[in-house]
């Protein structure tokens, strides 16, 4: 029942000062005060940096966060317990969201086939943003459900008069609809390789973070980019980010000049270097 007065924020990498101004004024009329703010490859950074606190020399490593809607990329340095962040990019117009509206195109696309309706411009505004807005839970849903299913079915009783929506959607087919958002993905990887002057090859740990990373197709591309790597995924993808800030916000409170934190397999001892 504390009360948390002074916080670790997490921002995207590609926020300018302007966006940082204004993410500490929400933060300041919400009652709390930003001892630090962290982009949020960096805060994922240090969580995964726990996994790696034991390999030795230098290592270098990419974290491909990809969210609801942004995607961050950076390249971190490993050495000696200490993480440094070498480059970022992102794209603030990218993630799971875009998939979703794939999906809810082609369930769309599918109806109006079958039925000769088009439910984005069939009845009134109100009655249509309703309709779409439970065909976007149902397909959110059932795009998780992929992850993990060979295939799915997207049924909607009623979604036009009395006429009802099903869909079937193999995983093979969800990634031939996403395509252009991961290839989106992949360009980013490229840009920020560039960056650094480095090569997929250079790179010896590959992090995923964010829950649209659970996606197949993503998670195969992503390791075939790098010579089929062994993604890194010992950490909660939906909670990597909040998880090093945390550690972070732990090292400040205690007055360390490292992040500093303990673990039921011992004490993790790491430093962070930002851009």
């Amino acid at each position: 029942n504390d009360t948390v007065i002074n916080a670790v924020v997490t921002i995207p990498a590609y926020f300018n000062p302007r966006q940082k101004t204004l993410t500490n004024e929400a933060c300041n009329k919400a009652g709390l005060n930003v001892i630090r703010f962290i982009s949020e490859p960096a805060a994922a950074a240090v969580a995964y940096g726990v996994h790696l606190k034991d390999q030795s020399g230098k290592r270098k490593g990419l974290i491909f966060d990809l969210g609801g809607g942004t995607f961050d990329v950076a390249i971190l340095e490993l050495e000696n317990k200490k993480i440094k962040i070498l480059a970022t990019d992102g794209d603030s117009y990218l993630g799971g969201e875009d998939f979703d509206n794939s999906l809810i195109q082609h369930c769309v696309d599918v109806f109006k086939g079958e039925h000769g309706v088009d439910l984005m411009t069939v009845e009134s505004d109100a009655e249509r943003s309703k309709r779409l807005k439970r065909l976007k839970m149902e397909c959110e849903k059932q795009k998780c459900y992929l992850s993990s299913s060979a295939k799915v079915k997207i049924s909607m009783d009623s979604i036009c008069g009395e006429k009802s929506l099903n869909v079937i959607v193999t995983r093979d087919a969800f990634s031939k609809l996403i395509k252009p958002g991961v290839d989106k993905c992949m360009k980013v990887v490229d840009r920020v390789l560039e960056k650094c002057g480095m090569k997929e090859a250079d790179i010896d740990d590959v992090m995923v973070v964010g829950g649209s990373t659970r996606i197949q197709c993503v998670q195969e591309r992503l390791s075939e980019k790098f010579g089929g790597i062994k993604l890194m995924k010992q950490v909660n993808q939906e909670q990597a980010v909040a998880h090093g800030a945390a550690i972070l916000a732990h090292g400040i409170e205690n007055q360390l000049d490292v992040v500093h934190c303990r673990y039921e397999f011992g004490q993790i001892i790491l430093s962070l270097t930002e851009l």
